[in-house]
């Protein structure tokens, strides 16, 4: 009792400013304690993404997103993000704040971020955001159709389609989608010329409600919708423009594709018959006057182009080159041999030359001194046009061993020659040799044969006799090129002939009998 006493006057005495003084302390330092408490509970009930933003606000060192450990747990599909997932940690890094006035709130629930009631507007970009261990890398796919590359359109269909060819129409049966697209199916989009001579195709993306047609045929293969129009006709376009881009589309197929194929020309499947059955089994159809509807379990629309008559392996499908275009061509026509002549030092079989003779332009003045020069070297010389129809000319190639000729599209032929097998390409006057390289060089040493490139001079052109030699034909070829490539065609390519120095030409040859002694 005594000691409760003394306690009673003692504070009895103190002043009541102090009191008042160690109350207010008192409070400020409980009410800070509860709202750190409060902020760390919070801090563990937000998402990863909000916590990351309440930290770095914070300026607090401890809850830096360096340091943050998350650990988030969704019902059904759990997501844990480590302290070593390097990827999602910078994922992280790069989201920004959405602005306080959007008043956001994001939710973990099912597996996904979904938007609160309180949301007025949605969040750009999140829309239809994942959980990193949701996202599927094949649903990540490129567009249906790529308009990207400049030698073709390409449109790449894995759902099924309906073609209707009368109308120029793909459908596509699938419900998720909504594109439509307008394709010209040629292998030559950079030249506007060839181009307004194809066919647009309209593909659209159906419901499975709105199917404007009913299947008549169905296939169980796929479809490869082409035209062969443009500069067809040329046996060079015929090559760069659809042969060998139709053998980069259609060869991983084996055989199991059906073509479809606008602007049709009839001496077009007779020339290239056997060729067109080494990559389909089944029957072509004429697509722009097929009036039944069609329906396949895939197809592509348009022929993937790589460049000038040639093949480039690090794009094609399982690495095809130029190589196997070749063989696949001396296959369909049923050529024997797949090398050029090794020659010995006792070897009494000639290797045989093969001279490109042309009727019209770019031909050879002197065919029967450039004969007996090459005979004077040992060569076998067959002199033939490349107008007696393909199969045959076909056999002529393949059976000789140095092919020579001037530019123009009669050299597309090397493709039947063998393996090994020497080239040499005669360019007539008119800054030509970068277009002669272009066309059949790279494609040569692409097919593993030996390749010469051979530059006419003055004197060699039938030009001379044309025009005076102080005339911008000779003297200022830049102001031919600048009237653009029909001026260039009609003088250099139309009106000029080629008489060889065979003198000079004779080199040549003899280095052609070198790479056969190799």
């Amino acid at each position: 009792m005594g000691y409760e006493r003394k306690l009673m006057r003692n504070v009895s005495r103190v002043e009541p400013q102090k009191l008042g003084l160690a109350f207010v302390v008192a409070c400020f330092v409980f009410s800070m304690a509860f709202v750190s408490v409060t902020k760390l509970v919070g801090l563990r009930l937000m998402n990863p993404i909000q916590a990351i933003i309440v930290a770095k606000d914070s300026g607090n060192p401890q809850l830096s997103e360096s340091k943050l450990k998350i650990d988030l747990k969704v019902q059904n599909n759990s997501l844990t993000q480590s302290e070593s997932s390097n990827q999602q940690l910078e994922d992280i890094k790069d989201f920004k704040q959405p602005e306080r006035k959007s008043n956001i709130d994001l939710k973990v629930q099912n597996n996904s971020l979904t938007q609160s009631n309180s949301s007025n507007q949605p969040l750009e970009g999140t829309k239809d955001f994942k959980q990193p261990d949701e996202i599927n890398l094949q649903e990540i796919s490129k567009p249906l159709c790529d308009f990207s590359d400049k030698r073709s359109d390409v449109c790449e269909i894995q759902d099924q389609v309906i073609v209707h060819g009368n109308s120029s129409s793909v459908y596509i049966m699938n419900p998720k989608l909504q594109e439509s697209y307008t394709i010209k199916p040629h292998a030559r989009k950079f030249d506007s010329t060839a181009m307004r001579r194809i066919t647009n195709i309209s593909v659209k993306a159906l419901s499975n409600y709105d199917d404007p047609f009913k299947c008549e045929v169905n296939h169980s293969i796929p479809a490869i919708i082409f035209s062969t129009g443009g500069f067809t006709g040329n046996m060079f376009h015929e090559f760069t423009d659809v042969i060998v881009p139709l053998f980069i589309t259609s060869r991983k197929y084996h055989g199991e594709v059906q073509f479809l194929i606008s602007e049709t020309r009839p001496w077009f499947f007779i020339k290239y018959k056997p060729y067109l059955k080494a990559l389909s089994h089944y029957e072509i159809i004429d697509f722009n006057k097929e009036e039944r509807v069609h329906c396949y379990p895939n197809a592509v629309i348009g022929l993937k182009s790589h460049k000038e008559m040639s093949i480039d392996p690090l794009r094609s499908p399982n690495g095809y080159s130029m190589v196997d275009f070749a063989q696949t061509m001396r296959k369909a026509y049923s050529l024997k041999r797949k090398s050029a002549i090794k020659l010995k030092n006792s070897q009494s079989k000639k290797p045989r030359l093969l001279i490109i003779a042309r009727k019209r332009t770019r031909s050879f003045k002197n065919i029967d001194e450039i004969v007996l020069m090459a005979k004077g070297l040992g060569y076998e010389v067959v002199v033939s046009e490349a107008d007696v129809g393909l199969e045959k000319f076909s056999r002529i190639v393949n059976t000789c061993d140095v092919i020579m000729g001037v530019h123009g599209a009669g050299l597309t032929n090397i493709v039947f020659l063998p393996m090994n097998a020497i080239v040499i390409q005669i360019v007539p006057l008119g800054g030509l040799e970068g277009i002669a390289k272009l066309d059949f060089g790279t494609p040569a040493l692409d097919m593993k044969l030996n390749y010469l490139q051979y530059s006419i001079t003055e004197e060699e052109s039938t030009l001379t006799e044309m025009y005076p030699r102080d005339h911008a034909v000779f003297k200022d070829l830049g102001s031919i090129q600048r009237q653009g490539w029909m001026a260039i065609r009609k003088i250099y390519l139309d009106q000029q002939n080629v008489s060889l120095d065979v003198n000079r030409f004779k080199g040549y040859l003899e280095q052609a009998l070198q790479f056969l002694h190799q």
